[in-house]
Parts: structure tokens; C-alpha cells; sequence
């Protein structure tokens, strides 16, 4: 997979008043398997991980996935390739509350039309320790266990890249270490790639690479 960005620019109006968020970012990927993005609270990290993933349009440039130029696309076309090539881990989780465990993580399956493997399934399952919550809605599971079915949801249909945006934000420390710790393995194990916005010195040391957004620009932190 070959990963690059060009001059992305971004605003938000406050008011009259145009605040500049982004200020023409560039990014190529190498060959790394997880990509750290740091930065204060405020300084674009999640605006940039949106606009990476095609989340949100930036003001100017353009992201290149092998060769798709995702801003190219027309709105339906994007969904499209987002959902077949990119997964999402959200810090709130977004699991959709009236349908199972099982239903949340086999979703990107059913939005791709492709063909339920029952033993990827239970493999999932099983490695997240959620067999026995399988047929659980989300109000019965805790927030490790609903961030454990997100990462599932994002990984099922073997998406090009993963972002990931705070994935242990909203969990205590010690929930929130277990999962860290899952997901670096499940990146390992499945040969994927990943951006992660994390505010933790800690995690970002065990990214392969790691980028600093500041005053609108991004920088390798060396």
C-alpha cells in the first residue's frame, strides 16, 4: 500500500474570524506499521486524522491511497472506498446501539457485500475475550469491551489502513492500558498499518514514527 498527502490546508470560521488549523501539509509512508500523532489538545491532531481517513474534506489538497486521490472522488464514491479500504477506531466507540456485539463487528462485512467467514468471527471473538457477550447490545457492555468490539469492527474486512483517534481516551488507566496493549498486538499479528492521535509520551514511543502537529504544520518528532 503506498500512502501520501499534499498541501493539506483546513479552516474553521469562529465568528467573522477564520482560524487557520492546518496550513499545507505534506505526508509520504514508508514502511512502518503504526504512524504516533501528538500534539496539544486543540492543535488539529483529530481534524488531521478526519481528513487522512476521508472523514472530512480539507480546505485545499489532496490524500493519495495506492492510486486514489480520495478528495477526487464524488461523495458516494468516497463512502465507497472508505468503507472497503479504511477502518476507524473512534475514542466514544460508535457502536450502533440496537444491533449485537456481533453485528457491530460483522457490519463493514455487510456494507462491502462480502461473505461472513464464521471462523474469522469466532477468532475475533475469541481473541478479545468476548465469546460469551456475543449476542450482548452495547448498554450491556463495558467500555473496554465496547472499544474491544470496535477494534474488531475496524479490523473485520481487512481495510488498507486503520486510523485510530484516542482509542483509550474515554477508559480509565488500567482499561485503557489493556486495550493499548491489544491493539499494538492486533496491528502485529494481522500485518497492518496504523495512524494513532494519542496525547501519551508512553504510547507514542511504541509507534515505529511519530509526527508532532504544531502551529498548524506537522513535524517528525526525531
Amino acid at each position: 500500500m503506498s500512502y501520501s498527502c499534499h498541501s493539506i490546508k483546513k479552516s474553521y470560521h469562529q465568528g467573522e474570524k477564520e482560524i487557520s488549523i492546518l496550513k499545507g501539509i505534506d505526508f509520504d509512508w514508508r514502511d512502518e506499521k503504526i504512524v504516533g500523532i501528538i500534539g496539544e489538545s486543540g492543535s488539529g491532531k483529530s481534524t488531521l486524522l478526519s481528513i487522512f481517513s476521508g472523514l472530512l474534506r480539507p480546505d485545499e489538497g489532496e490524500v493519495i491511497i495506492d492510486d486514489t486521490s480520495l478528495y477526487q472522488l464524488d461523495k458516494k464514491k468516497l463512502s465507497e472506498f472508505r468503507a472497503k479500504n479504511i477502518g476507524i477506531i473512534f475514542q466514544q466507540y460508535h457502536l450502533i446501539p440496537d444491533l449485537t456485539l456481533t453485528e457491530n463487528i460483522l457490519l463493514p462485512l455487510e456494507l462491502n457485500d462480502i461473505p461472513v467467514d464464521l471462523k474469522e468471527l469466532d477468532w475475533w471473538l475469541e481473541r478479545l475475550g468476548l465469546s460469551h457477550r456475543r449476542e450482548h447490545f452495547p448498554y450491556q457492555l463495558s467500555g473496554g469491551e465496547q472499544q474491544r468490539v470496535a477494534i474488531a469492527r475496524a479490523f473485520i474486512h481487512k481495510p488498507k489502513i486503520v486510523f485510530a483517534d484516542e482509542p483509550s481516551g474515554s477508559l480509565d488507566e488500567s482499561t485503557g492500558s489493556q486495550i493499548m496493549s491489544l491493539l499494538f498486538d492486533i496491528v502485529k499479528e494481522r500485518n497492518a498499518k496504523m495512524f494513532l492521535v494519542t496525547h501519551s509520551p508512553s504510547l507514542a514511543d511504541l509507534c515505529d514514527r511519530v509526527y508532532r502537529v504544531e502551529e498548524g504544520q506537522l513535524n517528525e518528532v526525531l
